[in-house]
């Protein structure tokens, strides 16, 4: 099947795997023309996914003219959400897109620029590491999702993390069946490499010179004739909406579009992305194309979960409720407590664990004796055939039965547990291995990735995957999307003696006094320097080191979540230190 878009354009259903920019003006119909590729994909059976910052793209779901079902699509977060989605999914959003290959929306407007940021480099990542099979990847609004200049977007937006994910999703993700298609208004904000290094190139209205001057530089790149250069450059302004050129100099191999002027034909579903005029209430479709909730609600329970605990409604509905029964409890009758009765009640609980104890022992010794008379009987067969006697056979002693291991109340001034194995003192009653791993989430209720923890405790791989088990089927701790979470339960245990990580300034006296000292050298280094950062050569000098110690060092550093990377080969403190 080809993919329709003009009555002189007809793409191979291989679009899904290139890489395409589509440029213009506001309204000048490079929008449309992105829903028109994601329709035609859609009615070939292969998914698409947007990457929506404007949250613009929804109308896919209704027909053009709002009365009927359009393309079966799922919308993430925004306006017209069928499910909610928050900042911390992007992982999952991948597991979704590559488990169920479905078309979906993520809006993204209702995210700050960190947020987005974190999301989208989530999101890149793991559907690079997922992804085998064809999967078209629309991101609207390209040039805040490929930023040419970062400085804008200010401290802390993890920008430049985002802008390396995005672009090796573009420029390795041909390998897993991922083809991107870039849509931007502002050509020259979309950074190079992804501009440069697109198969084909969309380019409708464009009038600033700036964006023009980027789009010389794309035909630069792929040169053509001078000739039909000339003619494609002179004619960007005055280009109506829906016209377009096409060119793709050296796609589909061995007959390649080339240069064309066409007129892209209307998208056949709901224009949710025109602008308003004044005084103008736009009209909202009376029918959605309907998706199956159900059969993603068991993943996204969690999810779901968290944007409820974060609706105002919602929460005000818990807090009444909680007032409620507080009120209930403080209003019924205080139960009398009988200190005989509980000393009774102990008594026989003991009693009964004492009977059970010494039925199991007797049980226990019975099974040995039998067991060693067998053995005995046949070793003596076998030596005196026709001759043993039963009498004869040595017989086998067994020690009396121990006493019964009575439970030793906790103490918080003894190392050892009640059952002899060693405890972390004046934390809690748990082994010590299993209390340090949980004090170190608890210190980190944003969570940590297990890399982190062995920095964090240095155990080992498989002796801290251990602990974490161990942790987990008692309830103390959680693992959500690669993280290891401390429950509620689990800071509980800790009891008294937990304290968790101080914050400012007293978090940088914590861990200059607690660091290794080449550690703590660099961290000082990076303190004194905040807000700027600090390139590698200037620590290495600070040291007194060589260059793989220092890189030791920042990523030991890195784990504790007190230095990050920026720029090229530039270290910064965290601001969780300030």
């Amino acid at each position: 099947m080809k993919l329709l878009l003009a009555d002189n354009l007809k793409l191979p259903e291989t679009f899904v795997t290139e890489t395409c920019c589509i440029f213009g003006k506001r309204g000048s119909g490079k929008s449309s023309t992105g829903a028109r590729m994601a329709e035609q994909l859609a009615a070939a059976g292969i998914p698409f996914a947007v990457l929506d910052p404007p949250d613009a793209w929804w109308g896919l779901k209704s027909s053009k003219d709002g009365k009927s079902p359009g393309v079966a699509v799922y919308v993430f977060g925004g306006r017209h959400a069928d499910l909610p989605m928050e900042p911390g999914a992007g992982a999952l959003m991948a597991d979704i897109l590559v488990d169920h290959r479905i078309n979906v929306i993520m809006s993204l407007r209702h995210f700050t620029v960190g947020e987005r940021s974190r999301f989208c480099i989530d999101f890149a990542n793991q559907l690079f590491k997922r992804n085998t099979e064809p999967l078209m990847l629309f991101c609207e609004e390209a040039h805040r999702l490929f930023p040419q200049t970062r400085e804008e977007y200010g401290h802390g937006s993890r920008v430049e993390e985002m802008l390396g994910a995005m672009n090796k999703l573009h420029t390795e993700g041909r390998t897993s069946g991922l083809g991107l298609t870039l849509i931007t208004q502002r050509p020259a904000l979309l950074h190079a490499t992804p501009r440069n290094q697109a198969e084909i190139l969309f380019c409708h209205r464009i009038v600033g010179p700036h964006d023009r001057k980027a789009i010389e530089e794309w035909v630069k790149y792929h040169h053509q004739d001078d000739e039909k250069r000339d003619a494609f450059l002179s004619s960007l302004a005055t280009l109506k909406t829906g016209e377009c050129w096409v060119w793709g100099p050296e796609w589909p191999e061995g007959h390649p579009i080339g240069l064309r002027q066409v007129k892209i034909l209307e998208p056949e579903t709901f224009d949710s992305r025109r602008t308003p005029k004044p005084g103008e209430l736009l009209r909202q479709p009376k029918a959605l194309a309907p998706v199956d909730i159900e059969k993603l609600r068991d993943k996204m329970a969690a999810t779901i979960e968290r944007a409820k605990a974060d609706d105002p409604k919602e929460l005000k509905k818990q807090i009444a409720a909680l007032r409620a029964e507080l009120q209930r409890k403080q209003l019924a009758p205080t139960p009398q407590i009988d200190p005989a009765a509980i000393e009774r009640a102990a008594a026989n609980a003991a009693s009964k664990r004492d009977a059970e104890w010494e039925s199991k022992l007797r049980s226990v010794r019975s099974l040995l004796m039998k067991s060693w008379e067998r053995f005995v009987d046949e070793i003596m067969a076998a030596l005196h055939p026709g001759e043993f006697k039963a009498p004869e056979r040595p017989r086998l002693a067994l020690p009396s039965l121990p006493p019964v291991p009575r439970p030793v109340p906790a103490s918080r001034d003894r190392t050892t547990r009640s059952d002899g194995n060693p405890r972390l003192a004046g934390v809690s009653d748990l082994p010590s291995g299993e209390a340090r791993v949980l004090t170190a989430l608890a210190q980190y209720p944003a969570g940590l990735f297990r890399e982190q923890l062995t920095v964090l405790t240095a155990f080992k791989r498989s002796t801290r995957d251990a602990y974490i088990q161990r942790l987990g089927e008692r309830g103390f701790t959680t693992v959500q999307q690669g993280k290891v979470f401390a429950t509620e339960s689990g800071v509980a245990v800790l009891g008294e003696g937990f304290e968790p990580l101080p914050t400012g300034i007293a978090l940088q006296e914590y861990w200059l006094d607690r660091l290794p000292i080449g550690e703590s050298k660099i961290l000082q280094v990076l303190i004194e320097a905040y807000p700027k950062a600090v390139d590698r050569e200037t620590l290495s000098e600070a040291i007194g080191q060589k260059r793989s110690t220092r890189d030791a060092y920042i990523q030991r550093m890195g784990a504790k979540e007190l230095v990050e990377s920026v720029g090229r080969g530039e270290v910064r403190a965290s601001e969780n230190l300030f």
